[in-house]
């Protein structure tokens, strides 16, 4: 059935639906949202969740639509098809839950605290937080108002689940540090530091840029201390403008094949021939010896020759 349809072919429709027995599905384009009267649904399958909350609320209202005193319990059920290579701990980055957050964003903005109950871990609510969303049922022991319940195919980590409310729904400004945070972490496990490039990817998003970002906030003061502690990282910020600054010294060796830059050279938006004059000057890299040192090292992995004056040469 699709909401193009005239009224009389809907109308058909949806009394040879109601006329069956058992149980039926029934396919449909908008239609939830066009105002037709849908009597008797008990699921309603979000295949393809739009991006507007309104839509969503509209569909989502013909489940809930009950007579007086029916009791009716609604079921909602929103796929999630995981790429091959990721797993469900991936949650609170994998994309391949937007609808399920489209549709959770469509319930926030029709009742916020039925869906800010979710960011609660499971063993802190009375009502599960378990294996699709149910609304409309209310706890025996309890007078609280309907609870919203979460629930998944397979058993998940109701810690995370609700971390994944958290962020994606409700904190939504949050979603990038997470992303960063996430991608630290995998880097940190794997390589037992966060010593990584500005210009660094992992997998596909660029961490480098992430910490480079994250130090100049903490050197300006405008990181919540929670932040700086997350990971135990040593959040280096002497380091993070040469970092960047390293990065554009690479862009500009791939292309000249050198780093005898003029001064006026910039790339990345970087004034990197200045740069290098500074850097080349004596106590350029630093005061602390162990990091000049580790900084000669990086610029000479990028070119050997990086300071001619070291060879008795001008940068001409």
């Amino acid at each position: 059935m699709c909401g193009e349809h005239e009224a009389d072919h809907r109308r058909d429709v949806l009394a040879d639906f109601g006329r069956r027995a058992g149980r039926a599905v029934i396919s449909n384009c908008r239609a939830p949202g066009e105002g037709v009267d849908i009597r008797s649904v008990d699921i309603v399958a979000l295949l393809d969740p739009k991006g507007s909350a309104v839509d969503i609320v509209q569909a989502i209202g013909r489940a809930l639509r009950q007579k007086p005193d029916q009791g009716k319990l609604a079921t909602l059920t929103v796929p999630v098809f995981l790429a091959p290579d990721e797993k469900e701990e991936d949650m609170l980055t994998s994309a391949s839950y937007a609808p399920l957050v489209k549709v959770l964003e469509g319930l926030r903005a029709q009742d916020e605290r039925a869906v800010e109950i979710l960011a609660i871990p499971q063993e802190n609510q009375k009502s599960v937080v378990d294996p699709s969303v149910d609304i409309g049922e209310e706890p025996e022991d309890s007078e609280e108002e309907h609870r919203l319940l979460l629930r998944f195919a397979a058993p998940r980590d109701p810690v995370t689940v609700a971390k994944f409310v958290k962020y994606r729904v409700i904190n939504t400004e949050r979603q990038d540090w997470l992303r960063g945070y996430n991608a630290a972490q995998r880097y940190q496990e794997r390589e037992g530091d966060l010593d990584v490039s500005y210009e660094h990817l992992e997998g596909t998003y660029l961490l480098g840029r992430w910490l480079s970002d994250q130090r100049r906030a903490l050197r300006a003061g405008q990181m919540p201390s929670k932040r700086a502690d997350a990971l135990g990282i040593v959040w280096d910020t002497a380091d993070a403008q040469f970092a960047e600054n390293l990065a554009a010294a690479r862009a500009y060796y791939a292309e000249a094949h050198t780093l005898a830059a003029p001064r006026h050279a910039t790339t990345l938006d970087k004034p990197v021939g200045q740069w290098l004059t500074n850097i080349r000057r004596p106590g350029g890299l630093g005061k602390d010896p162990v990091r000049a040192e580790r900084r000669a090292a990086q610029l000479a992995a990028v070119d050997p020759d990086w300071n001619p004056a070291s060879l008795g040469w001008t940068v001409d």
